[in-house]
């Protein structure tokens, strides 16, 4: 295991390799979530001077998605200037029987950020109004009126519920399908080290001694292996314990699933290297190629949309089958495809490294 103890020793020893292979993954990952981040919840400030069942739930309704602050009247422009305050809205004395009874009758709100960050609450705000009004218009009376908002609101808070939980779990998708990516990003890294044996002519001094081409690849393989498994572990529990994101329950058969496809994309990266004649040429093979495997395996999109001769071309690659299965067990809690992605990432890994084999030996009849 000469090959496999020099990889995994020189990548522990080397403080550049270390930082390449694991601290370079998590600042990724963390800029990821950084960017996710941006959608944060608006700061409401609302005076309710008209203090109704209406102008309540009005409030409630805000704050499904909202943060509200409290803040005195004298206090408001001050905290829309310093940006401790985005949104501020003045509900007057007498607002709820002005626009139940047909009366003109507006909501004061003041802001100093861009509006189209608002218009969505603005929307909301208005559309809530609107329904209440028609809500009215057909209540035989004013408690009525009351009951069936209740129910509104009742059903408002659960569909509200699900839609957030869906949400979530698209949040993991989405966040998988980036660590997909770099995943094909970071073999490319750990492959650079097969890059240098062949740079270096170590392959020339490994292969015209005792040891088999199979085995040099072999191990060279096992020892990318673990260093990728212990990366993709650690990011996928960096979003479960570090980052609350949601698994619905398959966390180890995600992480599983995970690591397989990080095989198969290990022994495409030997694979390449293998093949080609000359080191740079690897590199930048392997570098193209990541964005068909990214686009067309759709890390970033369901590509189930698209045309039968896309989908047909896309089965072709690890990443269509990796989303397709994190999709079916997360998003429609079926395992339907997870035998048949296990037996296509061995399928691939099988054929990678043949290959691989074919491509070195070839190598080094040319030397």
């Amino acid at each position: 295991m000469t090959v496999f103890k020099n990889n995994i020793k020189s990548i522990l020893t080397n403080p550049i390799k270390l930082g390449i292979i694991f601290v370079l993954p998590f600042l990724f990952i963390m800029l990821f979530l950084l960017g996710n981040a941006s959608s944060i919840p608006t700061r409401v400030v609302i005076l309710d001077y008209d203090d109704t069942r209406l102008t309540r739930s009005l409030i409630n309704e805000i704050k499904k998605s909202n943060v509200i602050i409290d803040c005195k009247e004298d206090e408001i422009v001050d905290n829309l200037i310093n940006a401790k305050v985005d949104y501020a809205l003045t509900i007057n004395s007498g607002y709820t029987d002005a626009i139940l009874s047909g009366k003109d009758a507006y909501i004061t709100q003041r802001f100093f950020i861009n509006e189209e960050k608002l218009y969505p609450l603005m929307m909301n705000i208005e559309n809530y109004i609107n329904n209440a009004i028609n809500l009215n218009s057909v209540a035989k009376d004013r408690d009525d009126f009351h009951t069936m908002l209740n129910d509104v609101n009742d059903y408002n808070l659960e569909y509200s519920q699900d839609i957030n939980e869906t949400a979530s779990v698209q949040r993991t998708v989405d966040a998988l399908g980036f660590m997909t990516q770099f995943i094909l990003y970071c073999s490319i890294m750990i492959a650079a080290l097969l890059l240098i044996d062949k740079e270096t002519n170590a392959v020339t001094r490994i292969v015209v001694s005792p040891k088999s081409h199979t085995r040099y690849i072999i191990e060279h393989f096992l020892s990318y292996v673990v260093l990728q498994l212990f990366v993709v572990t650690y990011l996928i529990a960096t979003l479960k314990i570090g980052f609350n994101y949601t698994f619905e329950g398959n966390f180890i058969l995600i992480l599983s699933m995970m690591m397989l496809f990080s095989i198969s994309i290990i022994a495409l990266a030997i694979m390449i290297v293998s093949i080609c004649k000359k080191s740079q040429l690897s590199y930048w093979v392997m570098v193209f190629l990541t964005t068909p495997l990214i686009m067309l395996g759709g890390c970033y999109f369901d590509i189930s949309g698209m045309p039968d001769i896309i989908q047909n071309a896309a089965k072709f690659l690890p990443t269509r089958w990796i989303m397709l299965v994190v999709r079916d067990i997360l998003l429609y809690d079926t395992n339907e495809n997870v035998l048949k992605s296990v037996a296509v990432f061995i399928a691939f890994t099988v054929v990678f490294l043949s290959i691989s084999r074919i491509g070195l030996k070839s190598l080094m009849e040319n030397k």
